[in-house]
């Protein structure tokens, strides 16, 4: 028997349903595909995030950027949070400072973040 199929067997008795199958296998077509949310290489067997920051040139950072941009980041294990921390530390000077959700934040605020 596969491992797969005593995989499948033994999970299904205990009440879970496998879905999906993934190999690290170098001859197994794709490269990477995502896993928990990250994106795994299965050649380094390396997992990575996905982000993506779409800033538009030119446009104003405010609370509402600020916000916005750090919650693309989805981060399931918290492997970034140490780096997520300071974004939520600008944005709570910023409340203390009572600024407006689209008003810009102050030049120093940007330099940081």
């Amino acid at each position: 028997m596969k491992f797969e199929e005593v995989a499948t067997e033994v999970m299904k008795k205990a009440g879970f349903k496998l879905r999906d199958w993934e190999f690290s296998d170098q001859t197994y077509p794709h490269s990477s595909s995502s896993v928990l949310g990250l994106l795994w290489h299965k050649n380094d067997d390396q997992l990575s995030f996905n982000i993506n920051f779409d800033a538009e040139a030119g446009k104003l950072l405010s609370k509402r950027e600020i916000l916005a941009i750090t919650h693309k980041i989805f981060d399931p294990l918290g492997w970034i949070t140490p780096t997520l921390l300071i974004p939520q530390l600008i944005l709570k000077e910023l409340w203390k400072e009572k600024l407006n959700w689209d008003a810009p934040v102050p030049k120093e605020v940007e330099k940081k973040f």
